[in-house]
C-alpha cells in the first residue's frame, strides 16, 4: 500500500503576486465557463477541461502555480490528484525550494499518468526516477 504522505511548502495564495499572473491573459480557457475544471476524475467534463489544456499556450505556467498554491480543480492539464502524486512521488511530499526548473520536470509526467489519485501513483510507481536535488 503507498504511504501517504503531507505536502510541505504550499504557498499562502494571499502571497500571490498579481504581476506575475499575468500569462492568465494568454489562457485557452480564459472565456471558458470554469466549472468544468472543479469536477471529479469520474466526471465526463473533466475530459474536456483536459482537452481545453492540451491546446493552452501556457500550460506550464498554470501548472506551475496550481501546484505552487495547492489550487483544486485542473490547472495546466493536470487533476489536484496528479499534482498530488507527483509531489509526493518525486518531491518527497515537500515544496520548499519548488522553482521553474522542478515544475517543468514533474509536468512532463502530467500527461503519462492516469488522472485519479489511484491511476496516478499506480503510473508513477512504475517510473524508477527521483529528482536529483
Amino acid at each position: 500500500m503507498a504511504r501517504k504522505i503531507k505536502i510541505k511548502g504550499h504557498k499562502d495564495m494571499s502571497s500571490i503576486d498579481y504581476k506575475e499572473m499575468s500569462w492568465r491573459d494568454q489562457a485557452a480557457c480564459s472565456t471558458v465557463s470554469t466549472s468544468i475544471f472543479f469536477s471529479t476524475p469520474k466526471s465526463p467534463t473533466v475530459y474536456q477541461a483536459l482537452s481545453i489544456c492540451k491546446s493552452c499556450p501556457v500550460r506550464k505556467d498554470c501548472f506551475y502555480e496550481a501546484t505552487l498554491y495547492g489550487y483544486d480543480g485542473i490547472w495546466g492539464g493536470s487533476t489536484p490528484e496528479q499534482r498530488s502524486a507527483l509531489i509526493s512521488h518525486i518531491l518527497d511530499g515537500n515544496l520548499n525550494g519548488f522553482d521553474k526548473d522542478k515544475s517543468d520536470y514533474i509536468f512532463d509526467y502530467v500527461d503519462k499518468i492516469g488522472i485519479s489519485k489511484n491511476t496516478a501513483l499506480a503510473d508513477l510507481l512504475n517510473y524508477k526516477y527521483k529528482l536529483s536535488e
